[in-house]
């Protein structure tokens, strides 16, 4: 058995034992002094080439008590190809799912190749051409494609019926909302009309990624790309943003 060690959450490889009905261990580690609730964890694994993997639709993860538990995956990397090539032994795989970690403990949680892959979608992704709604379960987000005001509006199913009423509406379109940097006395706004793209990048049963790519405007005049990446749980309301501001301009900009 390969076990690994995900720190809150990474990961740190131990002794290998090749096994087909057990691939390897996965120990969440939590340093915090709180619990950890369907804590989503995403890491990468190694794989053996001996045990000659080459789908992940075979791959589940149990909990300490045999149970399995939903669980994404993706292939990053194969032994002697690249990951498209699927008669290739997998090297490389993400392994995603909610982990429950007591305070300051760990928790073990197995991959095996007993399974029958991903588990069904617990979240929901829809596209249209002005806009992506994403809905997570307790909540639901939409993000505009014309302006980037970081969300366009933001449901939370605060009776927990499943659905979302008007009145659990919390966000409302506003132009104003979004990123901005300010020079001197003024301010640079995602939302304005600098806006390049916004794609949905991964759509997994229990992760989403929307990508977010333009320059902070005011008046006409643009300073600073900004490449902003929104990840959704599954079962989770809150959202992961990650803003990073660029210095330089695109070719041809």
């Amino acid at each position: 058995m390969a076990r690994r060690t995900c720190s809150t959450l990474g990961i740190e490889r131990l002794e290998p034992r090749v096994a087909l009905a057990s691939v390897t261990a996965l120990d969440v580690r939590n340093d915090q002094p709180f619990d950890r609730v369907a804590e989503p964890v995403f890491s990468g694994v190694p794989l053996p080439e001996s045990l000659r993997i080459t789908d992940s639709d075979r791959l589940r993860v149990l909990d300490r008590s045999g149970r399995e538990v939903p669980a994404q995956f993706r292939v990053l990397g194969r032994w002697g190809g690249g990951p498209a090539e699927r008669t290739r032994p997998i090297r490389w795989l993400e392994v995603g799912f909610a982990a429950d970690v007591p305070a300051r403990g760990t928790a073990t949680y197995t991959l095996d190749d007993a399974g029958r892959g991903a588990a069904a979608p617990g979240l929901q992704a829809v596209e249209t051409d002005d806009r992506i709604t994403v809905s997570t379960g307790p909540a639901r987000f939409e993000v505009g494609r014309t302006a980037f005001t970081l969300f366009h509006s933001v449901w939370l199913d605060l009776d927990r019926d499943g659905g979302f009423s008007p009145a659990e509406r919390v966000v409302l379109p506003d132009g104003r909302s979004g990123a901005f940097v300010r020079q001197g006395s003024t301010e640079y706004v995602s939302g304005g009309g600098g806006l390049r793209s916004v794609v949905l990048e991964e759509a997994g049963p229990l992760r989403a990624v929307i990508r977010a790519e333009g320059f902070h405007t005011a008046a006409g005049a643009s300073l600073l790309r900004y490449v902003a990446r929104l990840t959704f749980h599954a079962g989770q309301s809150h959202v992961v943003v990650d803003h990073p501001i660029n210095e330089g301009r695109l070719a041809g900009t």
